[in-house]
């Protein structure tokens, strides 16, 4: 019997299209899931539009790495020699490149089932056997539902490679059943490298609910210049022609700008905290359950209702993040470690907190380390010799600044920031004394 093709419409690519096998794994219990988990968590208290999901996304990653999967394999984009070493060339050929295809539209369609409800915001909760939610994601996709649904794919498809591609190096586990090593990196490349289609995806997302033009760049340039080359030692790895540098360079500064304007905003990573510290009361031991089963029934809107009902119990421990959240009184901004005073008085802010933490309790502290974005990928001259990308290009990394940040409810605003400018005068006398 003929496989249906079901299409889905969505606001950033289009029509995204799959088959009957795929829509049962879209149908399951852990991809259904992220239709209730925030894809910026708290943002949307922030950016009202912001309300998207981990779902959407999948989909869209889905859809993006199977283009770039059949761009990149065309004969003209890619040479007899790699078409070979990939298995995309001779007698089982056909069969090798569906193979490959479905393996990589299920590890983008995968490759986020074991976010924890609001996404990154309570990453900082998971215990030592869970340590994020690459761990969750690797687990799930191995315990069983997965392997029973892939016994019906048209082709063979073994959930380790699944796993190898959805996770590449951040899964726990290097086997992997019929990919070779380079066959696997190529392809998880496609979904999390630099110029991946996860970023890709997010980025463009991310900037269409929050109305940022930040996050927006020419995705069709930079999608039809990529290709495959040989690394120094003669194996295939992605790269992109030296015609779409231009259109990589407009991503990181995408990105960039998506975190200094967007996910390090001050509010936005406030309400983190007060969610943060919330779940810590909320959640058994103050972290999430190791139980893939119990793991699975929690999201956004177990959370939503957990808030409120701690928010009506005046002697619930987390009451008060709840109702700040809830009712959007937030901790406002009191002190902020200046960039210059980055260099010059090294340990600033440990200090602050230090001094803070002897007197006062209830203050949050954010401690946000710089984040770089960068573009470690060759890039395919018109000669077809590949170069680095950053002899190339003069925006081949950029670093935001680090963030560290104390927040006070606001009738303590102007008193903490006064001690913290305080504290930070002090300590500037004292060095400067001491040289």
């Amino acid at each position: 019997m003929t496989s249906r093709v079901h299409e889905i419409r969505d606001p950033i690519h289009g029509f995204i299209l799959f088959d009957d096998f795929e829509r049962e794994v879209i149908n399951s219990r852990p991809v259904q899931r992220l239709r209730d988990i925030k894809q910026l968590g708290t943002t949307y208290l922030l950016y009202p539009g912001a309300t998207h999901v981990r779902f959407e996304h999948a989909l869209g990653v889905m859809h993006l790495a199977t283009r770039v999967f059949d761009l990149v394999r065309r004969e003209d984009r890619c040479d007899g020699q790699i078409a070979d070493e990939m298995g995309w060339r001779g007698h089982d050929s056909p069969t090798t490149v569906e193979r490959h295809r479905r393996t990589l539209r299920l590890a983008a369609l995968l490759h986020d089932i074991g976010h924890l409800p609001f996404s990154h915001t309570s990453e900082r909760l998971c215990s030592e056997r869970r340590p994020g939610h690459e761990s969750y994601t690797e687990n799930l996709m191995r315990q069983g539902w997965l392997a029973d649904l892939l016994a019906h794919c048209p082709v063979h498809v073994d959930v380790r490679d699944v796993v190898s591609v959805a996770l590449g190096g951040a899964a726990s586990h290097a086997d992997r059943a019929d990919l070779s090593h380079y066959q696997a990196q190529v392809l998880s490349d496609m979904i999390a490298g630099d110029l991946g289609a996860d970023r890709m995806d997010y980025l463009l997302r991310d900037a269409h609910h929050t109305g940022a033009a930040y996050g927006r760049f020419d995705i069709e340039r930079l999608v039809h210049t990529l290709r495959l080359t040989h690394d120094p030692a003669g194996n295939p790895m992605y790269a992109i022609e030296e015609g779409g540098v231009h259109a990589a360079e407009g991503l990181i500064l995408a990105r960039y700008f998506m975190f200094e304007q967007v996910y390090h905003h001050h509010v936005r990573r406030v309400y983190d905290l007060h969610l943060g510290d919330f779940l810590g009361t909320w959640l058994p031991g103050g972290v999430f359950p190791v139980d893939l089963d119990v793991f699975l029934s929690l999201q956004d809107s177990h959370v939503n209702v957990a808030m409120a009902e701690a928010a009506a119990n005046g002697r619930n421990p987390g009451r008060d993040h709840a109702r700040r959240i809830l009712e959007r009184d937030h901790f406002r901004l009191a002190y902020e470690v200046r960039p210059e005073d980055e260099g010059t008085l090294v340990g600033l802010f440990d200090y602050i907190r230090n001094e803070l933490c002897r007197c006062d309790e209830g203050l949050l502290f954010d401690d946000l380390k710089r984040e770089e974005t960068t573009l470690r990928i060759p890039y395919v001259g018109r000669d077809d010799k590949p170069g680095k990308v950053e002899e190339r290009s003069g925006v081949s990394s950029l670093i935001t600044f680090p963030h560290r940040r104390v927040f006070a409810p606001q009738e303590q605003v102007e008193e903490i920031r006064s001690r913290c400018e305080n504290i930070a005068a002090t300590l500037r006398e004292a060095r400067n004394g001491q040289g």
